[in-house]
């Protein structure tokens, strides 16, 4: 099937209105947090810092940092799955938790597997998990595409080359919402690829969920943990491909 007759064999664009979380490390204020002694001079630093930030996308300066900061940053140096690294970047959630979780784990490897020198330790990091609603009417729902072939290519778990043309195509037809199956989650779970911050309805985010992440170099596992819950474990290995993480792009 062409690319270009994607969004016809789908029989067009349609609704969705939902809830989706996504995850986000938060050390950055705890990291400029040790550098002053007041909050005067925290707010300071963070508006320096602001400084030399990407100036934000038109109309997102007004939301919620959290809902406008993938607005605001190009995509990385390879891209993202329906970005090119050309293009704005989109806002990407999950619709289960669990998902959510298992996209995290996976570049939580991978950023270590990047690192020059090998940690000798446990890594703890902070992660706050948030929900936001929305409502589209310009969706384009791969995961209602049959044929096996282009799910693989949608899915695959190093190569973005196929899905960043089908981004591209989405853009040219308007879609503002994909709904596409994660390359992560071993239990088929469902993301999206917001590219319109106006679909989403939450002014803030919403049922927001604090998580210790505690991976382990040496056995390849890595935990992520809330409040008075059982802590979700994945490992390095359920992620590989060939033996190796994919290198992305």
């Amino acid at each position: 099937m062409k690319l270009n007759n994607v969004i016809k064999h789908l029989g067009g664009l349609t609704s969705y209105a939902n809830s989706i979380c996504r995850m986000v490390e938060t050390q950055e204020y705890a990291a400029t947090t040790s550098l002053v002694d007041d909050l005067e001079e925290q707010a300071i630093l963070e508006q320096i810092l602001d400084d030399f930030k990407p100036n934000y996308a038109d109309d997102t300066q007004d939301l919620h940092y959290l809902i406008s900061t993938p607005f605001r940053y190009p995509p990385l140096k390879y891209g993202s799955r329906f970005g090119a690294i050309t293009e704005p970047s989109y806002f990407y959630a999950s619709e289960a938790v669990q998902t959510c979780l298992a996209e995290a784990a996976f570049y939580r490897f991978y950023l270590i597997d990047g690192t020059e020198s090998p940690f000798p330790k446990m890594i703890q990091s902070e992660h706050s998990l948030f929900f936001v609603r929305v409502l589209s009417n310009s969706t384009l729902d791969l995961t209602q595409i049959s044929d096996a072939k282009i799910q693989n290519q949608l899915t695959d778990p190093g190569s973005y080359s196929f899905t960043q043309q089908v981004g591209l195509q989405a853009r040219k037809d308007c879609a503002d919402l994909l709904r596409y199956f994660s390359a992560r989650s071993q239990e088929q779970g469902i993301n999206v690829a917001i590219d319109n911050h106006t679909i989403i309805q939450s002014e803030k985010p919403e049922d927001k969920v604090e998580y210790i992440c505690q991976l382990d170099p040496k056995t390849g596992i890595l935990r992520f943990s809330e409040p008075r819950a059982f802590p979700i474990m994945f490992t390095r290995e359920q992620f590989l491909v060939d033996g190796e993480l994919p290198l992305l792009g």
